[in-house]
């Protein structure tokens, strides 16, 4: 008597596309998809797009025996071209909903079934949480964005939420899920031309067509170390920031109406951040004893940043120019009440 074959293993469809973007990653690769193998919902699908890899990341992608991971190798382009990486992986994208796990991060391993709750409204295209930055081991280091700033997000109108992007890029990629049709309604990832990251431009594009909602969960995880690309392009990603005026200039008439934004407004927002920029850089100099370069930096926030940044920017110039320690009158000031 022959016996039966064993019936085929079957797996659910996918429900999420995680897209995972890595160059030169081996150190962290393995953590990266194990997190993804671990997910209580196993409902996923990863493409793993290697930038042109000179290390032995594509071999350890490899050696991961699991058909719901698909490697996908390109020619070495760089993080200007970071969005023809996660396009190439959306166009093979099955899943409802879509989640960007970079290489060199990892989740905790309910993400994907915490997450995916967060969706019952059809109109939230997007719903970000909490991540944790960790160092190179994986030790946490701090949270992005604040539990304050991820609570008063949700809910929120779309002006709002545009507004509020615009003074800051607070959403953390990795702790990002989008729905796939919104994706392909906006065109996919979008990333103009020198412009650094291709999650911002992406997350403005998305408001045109849907709400954000929030979780002060953590949803992810997001290395910290001296080789990653976001920390050697830090000063490019800040300026990334300069892309919001043109976005909301590329906007028709009826959608800035209905935003509740102009051009002018973006334009205002743009020259308060930048102030706030000024201010970070000139209490870091005269941390370093650069009193020139911190009244250059003081001065810029008195004259250009909103109200509270008006008053720490006039505060550090009289500390610059008495030679006072503004770290502790900055530390005093936040102890008092508002």
């Amino acid at each position: 008597m022959t016996e039966d074959p064993p019936a085929p293993v079957t797996r659910p469809a996918p429900v999420v596309s995680i897209i995972t973007p890595t160059y030169n990653h081996e150190r962290f690769i393995a953590q990266c998809i194990q997190s993804a193998i671990d997910q209580t919902d196993r409902r996923w699908e990863q493409f793993v797009v290697d930038d042109g890899s000179t290390d032995a990341t594509g071999s350890i992608v490899e050696s991961f025996a699991d058909e719901r991971l698909h490697y996908i190798r390109m020619p070495h382009r760089g993080i200007l071209h970071l969005a023809e990486s996660y396009n190439l992986a959306l166009e093979r994208a099955t899943g409802e909903f879509v989640a960007v796990l970079e290489g060199d991060d990892f989740w905790p391993p309910d993400k994907i079934e915490r997450q995916i709750r967060l969706f019952e409204d059809p109109d939230i295209v997007l719903n970000f949480g909490l991540a944790h930055i960790t160092d190179e081991a994986g030790a946490f280091l701090f949270t992005v964005p604040s539990a304050r700033v991820a609570a008063r997000a949700n809910g929120r109108a779309r002006g709002p939420t545009l507004r509020a992007l615009l003074e800051s890029n607070f959403i953390s990629a990795g702790a990002v899920m989008c729905r796939r049709d919104a994706l392909l309604r906006v065109g996919g990832f979008h990333q103009p031309e020198g412009v650094s990251t291709a999650d911002y431009p992406t997350w403005l594009q998305l408001l045109r067509v849907g709400r954000f909602s929030s979780t002060v969960e953590n949803l992810g995880y997001q290395r910290n170390h001296p080789t990653q690309v976001t920390q050697r392009l830090k000063d490019a990603i800040d300026r990334t920031q300069e892309y919001g005026p043109a976005f909301v200039e590329s906007l028709s008439p009826a959608e800035r109406e209905e935003l509740g934004i102009t051009v002018d407004d973006a334009l205002r927002i743009l020259e308060r951040r930048r102030a706030y920029l000024s201010y970070e850089a000139a209490r870091a100099a005269l941390v370093a004893g650069d009193r020139r370069a911190a009244k250059r930096g003081f001065r810029a926030a008195a004259r250009h940043g909103s109200t509270p940044t008006r008053l720490k920017g006039a505060i550090g110039l009289l500390a610059a120019y008495l030679g006072l320690d503004f770290e502790t009158i900055a530390a005093v000031a936040k102890r008092v009440p508002r």
